[in-house]
């Protein structure tokens, strides 16, 4: 049994949650994550609950309207990923929904690597941000950003590293951000919440 693979950028992605790992007060509890099978970059967020809709808003949020519809959508056969929403939403925009195996989860490999790494690497730096996974941001707020966000190659993943600062120049939606250098130059795509924090002089 062969695992799945693309040779085409961003047009195969692999969508998993990672458990709960965070108890009240905190808001956001569940991390979903998906990966491309092409070039490995991680996309994650922040989850409330881990509803059907809630993936569905979060594959269009950072998937979709940044790099495109995809092709093929990776999954294991959980209530949120085989649901009539998920299934509705693949149909009506041509995206082929495959499963994992049923009790052979691995064979969704880029999701399950990731999932291995994650509390020492991505998700360090959310639990590090967890306390402002509530923040909203204003435009002119000055944040950091995570470096491992915008430098998934990043080999030193133990080491939180932030760069910055920025200037939020758009809210496009509750905790999703367009960023800008200081000096007003826009910066490539839009930025969750859980990637950012307040940047004080």
């Amino acid at each position: 049994m062969s695992p799945f693979v693309s040779a085409i950028p961003f047009s195969m992605w692999g969508i998993d949650l990672v458990g709960q790992f965070l108890k009240p007060p905190v808001k956001y509890k569940d991390v979903v994550m998906a990966v491309d099978y092409f070039s490995k970059w991680v996309e994650a967020a922040p989850l409330r609950s881990t509803t059907s809709e809630a993936i569905e808003e979060f594959i269009w949020n950072n998937i979709i309207t940044r790099y495109g519809t995809l092709k093929i959508l990776v999954s294991d056969n959980g209530p949120q990923f085989d649901s009539k929403v998920i299934n509705e939403t693949c149909a009506k925009l041509g995206i082929e929904h495959r499963f994992a195996p049923v009790y052979y989860p691995q064979y969704n490999g880029q999701v399950e690597v990731m999932n291995r790494t994650i509390f020492t690497g991505i998700t360090k730096n959310l639990l590090e941000s967890a306390t402002q996974w509530g923040t909203q941001f204003s435009v002119g707020d000055l944040v950091l950003r995570v470096m491992e966000a915008s430098q998934p190659k990043n080999k030193n993943k133990l080491n939180p590293k932030w760069e910055g600062p920025y200037r939020v120049r758009k809210v496009i939606g509750p905790g999703t951000y367009e960023l800008e250098e200081l000096s007003g130059k826009e910066i490539d795509h839009t930025w969750h919440g859980v990637y950012l924090k307040k940047y004080y002089f």
